[in-house]
């Protein structure tokens, strides 16, 4: 449900837009966008890590598991997870950034 806003709400809103817009923003140094990168690359490798344990253990399970139970399973997780980010493969679960899961 939206919230309405009141012709003076949005003036000050608006108002509060514009002078933070006009407010000189910070250049960052060449320190600070190296230690951005680093915390970048650092990231890009922890999510590295964890897609190759995400790999080993769907192998581990789809080996050692019936195909029903493993399906199962899929649906289970597949309905509580969610990336953030939109992936490129199709998905059994709804969209939760859509409007119609907003409750």
């Amino acid at each position: 449900m939206a919230r309405e806003l009141s012709k003076e709400n949005l003036e000050l809103v608006l108002m509060q837009a514009m002078m933070a817009a006009k407010n000189t923003r910070h250049v960052a140094s060449d320190g600070d966008v190296d230690k951005a990168l680093d915390y970048l690359c650092r990231a890009n490798r922890i999510t590295a890590l964890a897609i190759k344990h995400i790999d080993l253990a769907v192998a581990v399970l789809s080996r050692f598991l019936d195909r029903k139970e493993l399906a199962r399973l899929a649906k289970l997780t597949d309905r509580g997870a969610y990336l953030g980010v939109e992936i490129s493969q199709p998905t059994t679960s709804p969209d939760p950034s859509t409007p119609s899961t907003w409750d």
